[in-house]
């Protein structure tokens, strides 16, 4: 092995390199997040909040007091993020909204941006005034 190297590298031959993507992990249940941080329109906030996942791809979201949801989400990998969709019922309404997001997971915390009212998916996890989108910001329950 040792000659092999040396002959390569006499003749100019460079070893081939390897490129190894980090493969965000995927949004999975049961898992139970507790609300750390928010923000709305480009306006942080504080509130006591939790997102539970079951073992499908549902769960339930509050964020005390603006909003009770049950969700149900589909989740797919595009263009090097992590893409959620998610259909959202007030628990106090029959009719669910939409919202298109994006998430990503990083040790004990998630991250999840997205937006309403047929918005366009948001491209990076922050919010601007009057862009009708939501940045959350959980950790792990342990």
């Amino acid at each position: 092995m040792i000659l092999l190297l040396a002959v390569a590298l006499a003749l100019g031959i460079e070893e081939p390199q390897v490129r190894v993507e980090r493969q965000e992990p995927q949004l999975a249940g049961p898992s139970e997040w507790i609300l750390e941080r928010g923000e709305l329109d480009g306006n942080k906030f504080t509130a006591e909040g939790e997102l539970t996942l079951g073992r499908k791809d549902d769960g339930y979201l509050s964020v005390e007091p603006l909003a009770h949801w049950n969700l149900v989400f589909s989740q797919k990998l595009a263009d090097g993020q992590r893409q959620i969709d998610l259909s959202l019922w007030d628990i106090h309404s029959a009719c669910p909204q939409s919202a298109l997001g994006i998430y990503r997971i990083r040790s004990d915390r998630l991250t999840l941006c997205f937006s309403f009212h047929g918005h366009a998916r948001p491209a990076e996890f922050v919010t601007k005034p009057d862009d009708d989108r939501v940045l959350l910001i959980f950790k792990r329950k342990k």
